[in-house]
């Protein structure tokens, strides 16, 4: 009987809590004068990542970093720069 009250306290508990607010993300090209790249809001790290797939050709390639901070709500997430031809007249 007891383990069934327990259940349902923690269920009530995680009920209650707020919900998480959304990362304001910044995404950054290193070496790029122009910064950020792209501002955006993200609700988790794995929005972080497809938003990154869109924004950017071969994101995962580019070598992303992801920074965040939870208590402010804020991401950072640096990227390098493309190394195609076409990209480097560009740059």
């Amino acid at each position: 009987m007891q383990a069934q009250h327990n259940t349902g306290l923690r269920h009530m508990m995680l009920m209650n809590q707020p919900a998480l607010k959304p990362f304001f993300v910044r995404f950054f090209v290193r070496h790029c004068k122009k910064q950020p790249f792209l501002a955006t809001q993200c609700a988790n790290v794995q929005q972080i990542i497809s938003t990154g797939d869109e924004a950017f050709t071969n994101f995962s390639g580019r070598n992303p970093w992801i920074f965040s901070d939870s208590v402010r709500g804020l991401a950072w997430v640096f990227v390098d720069p493309e190394t195609s031809p076409e990209a480097e007249q560009y740059q």
